[in-house]
């Protein structure tokens, strides 16, 4: 099987989105309403997360809650004004466009070695959106790159997807003093 899908290590691995939303969904930040999430797939799909949104913290039940949203479109399935999260066809690069009229940074350990404090400073002045890999392993595209200039190493190894969001949140939420 691992021949014949390409980029199969890019994909299937849903347990590291739900670690990474819900240790920054129940975020101080988030709380305050101060954090914007997005989940891009390797086939062009958003999902465009509301919030308030309280996700299971029981996995079983964040896979079905992903295969009623891929199914659906939508959770609450139907029409909703309080839809939570929703499925949009939209390329990285559209997606970047539709929330932010400023160059992403992206996290990689390929990147310029920069300190977490000092981005997440820089973040609390500039705003950028910030891309961090949710795969299992590889490195991002070449497409992805070509997106900005701003790519940083925060450590000289991968680091799994939570404990880079949560640490970059953590100091950000600290810097505005929310915490």
């Amino acid at each position: 099987m691992k021949d014949r899908l390409p980029e199969y290590y890019k994909r299937g691995r849903p347990d590291l989105i739900h670690i990474t939303l819900l240790s920054l969904l129940d975020s101080p930040l988030n709380k305050k309403g101060l954090l914007r999430l997005y989940v891009h797939t390797i086939n062009d799909i958003v999902i465009f997360i509301d919030p308030r949104i309280r996700l299971p913290k029981n996995y079983n039940r964040f896979v079905g809650l992903m295969e009623q949203l891929f199914k659906e479109g939508r959770v609450p399935p139907g029409e909703s004004e309080k839809t939570l999260m929703i499925l949009r066809n939209l390329s990285l690069r559209d997606l970047i466009r539709k929330i932010s009229n400023k160059k992403p940074i992206i996290l990689s350990e390929k990147g310029e070695k920069k300190r977490l404090r000092d981005l997440a400073s820089y973040l609390v002045g500039n705003n950028n959106p910030v891309i961090i890999g949710g795969f299992q392993h590889g490195d991002f595209s070449d497409r992805t790159y070509k997106l900005t200039d701003k790519v940083y190493s925060i450590y000289e190894e991968p680091l799994p997807t939570w404990i880079v969001a949560s640490h970059l949140v953590t100091l950000y939420e600290d810097i505005i003093g929310i915490i």
